[in-house]
């Protein structure tokens, strides 16, 4: 009779250690999917934060026709500057070229005019020895 008490007892003991243990896997397991679906949730939070802010980033960014109409704006800027640098430095060429040709035919003018003299004076001398 107290060995059946005991067995039972026994018995009893563990079974309530089986159901303790089946409570603690339960636990956590509940635990585990509670933790799982945390993340799940700070997950999808997180996605949707970024999706707000690249949403929000092409909101604020410009179009890509207007990137490109203001580069070539720039470009034709660009082309502008050079096309009259070019026009500048040509012009500038050009006066220099005019200057030095003026200043070589004022030179060939005096040599003229000083070659004319000397044969006008040549000539008042040939007449002058023909008169004496």
């Amino acid at each position: 009779r107290e060995a059946q008490r005991e067995a039972l007892a026994a018995r009893k003991a563990d079974e309530a250690a089986a159901a303790r243990q089946r409570e603690e896997a339960a636990a956590r397991r509940a635990r585990e999917a509670e933790a799982k679906r945390r993340a799940r949730l700070e997950e999808q939070k997180e996605a949707k934060k970024v999706a707000k802010e690249k949403k929000k980033a092409q909101r604020n960014a410009p179009p890509a026709f207007a990137l490109e109409k203001e580069r070539e704006k720039r470009a034709a800027a660009e082309e502008r500057e050079r096309k009259e640098k070019a026009e500048a430095i040509a012009a500038k060429l050009a006066a220099e070229r005019e200057a030095k040709s003026a200043a070589e035919e004022e030179a060939r003018r005096e040599q003229l005019e000083r070659e004319a003299a000397g044969r006008a004076a040549a000539e008042a001398a040939a007449a002058e020895a023909e008169a004496a």
